[in-house]
């Protein structure tokens, strides 16, 4: 299963978020996301997960999908900076801007 266990315990999904970024280094973007997509729904109030789904959707080109997990996040993530940018990529995005971002 990717690694990842049915029961999730709290702080758990941010090592398999880590894990499946460095799958997206190696090249598996499409395993990387599912990885994520797993943790989101295993463990929802782990918020961090839906920022790193929001970068690898924008990176393959998934716009919709990159705006629901970030909005998402920009309403729960404990990270300020990483709230900060989500928050700035989507006004971007909605005002036209190219959306580049890190």
């Amino acid at each position: 299963m990717d690694g990842i266990s049915f029961a999730m315990e709290p702080g758990e999904v941010v090592p398999v978020a880590m894990a499946s970024m460095q799958r997206d280094e190696e090249g598996d973007v499409e395993r990387a996301i599912a990885s994520l997509e797993k943790a989101v729904a295993l463990a929802p109030e782990e918020t961090e997960a839906y920022y790193y789904l929001g970068q690898l959707y924008r990176r393959t080109g998934d716009t919709q999908k990159a705006i629901a997990a970030w909005r998402h996040y920009v309403e729960v993530g404990k990270d300020a900076q990483a709230v900060a940018w989500a928050r700035a990529w989507l006004e971007s995005h909605e005002t036209g801007a190219d959306g580049a971002f890190p």
